[in-house]
């Protein structure tokens, strides 16, 4: 990025691209390429870092909408303890989707294990009975809406620990690939932030 004069989210132009595979019809699709996508993104290109070129007209510095998941889980407690991963179910996982660019939201969606009741809700609500189809479709849920950006209160150091530590312990591995690039696991890592010395 450095070399190429790149900031984040900033707009370039691309010459010589191929589109990989795409899904929107209004981008054309190249000629046949040796290569299969890597992501779940909506659309994948191939181009040479040489023919990125970072656009400076002041017209485009707008930032695009982003697309923003929240997500909160309930988890089974046993004996009024904090539930652990090792023996207590997730038992509801609640999302709401919007764009941040519209004041409500696209979607709100709970993800529930066994029934729950539903005629006074204006949400979807998908109901399992057992919990590893719940979250094999939760995750599925989170692929599918390609989320830009991931929220939700104290999901970094629980939820997502949590949903992960439960799919593995019941034998989820597709689980764990939550992410845009289909062959890295999502992971938890413990981040510790420094301010740069003067």
């Amino acid at each position: 990025m450095v070399d190429r004069e790149l900031r984040g989210c900033s707009w370039v132009k691309l010459r010589n691209a191929r589109f990989r595979n795409p899904k929107h019809s209004e981008f054309p699709k190249v000629s046949s390429s040796s290569f299969s996508r890597s992501s779940f993104c909506q659309l994948e290109i191939d181009v040479r870092a040489e023919d990125v070129i970072v656009c400076t007209d002041a017209s485009i510095e707008i930032v695009q909408p982003l697309l923003v998941l929240a997500f909160d889980i309930e988890c089974m407690n046993t004996n009024n303890e904090f539930p652990k991963p090792e023996r207590d179910a997730v038992i509801q996982i609640s999302n709401v989707v919007w764009n941040s660019s519209e004041l409500e939201p696209r979607h709100e969606v709970l993800f529930a294990l066994n029934s729950v009741e539903t005629s006074s809700v204006d949400f979807s609500v998908y109901s399992f009975k057992r919990e590893s189809e719940m979250l094999a479709a939760w995750a599925d849920f989170v692929r599918t809406v390609d989320p830009d950006v991931v929220t939700g209160y104290n999901i970094q150091d629980f939820d997502i620990w949590y949903l992960l530590s439960r799919a593995q312990r019941l034998g989820l591995e597709r689980f764990a690939f939550l992410g845009r690039l289909r062959n890295v696991r999502s992971v938890v890592r413990d981040v510790k932030f420094k301010q740069a010395s003067k």
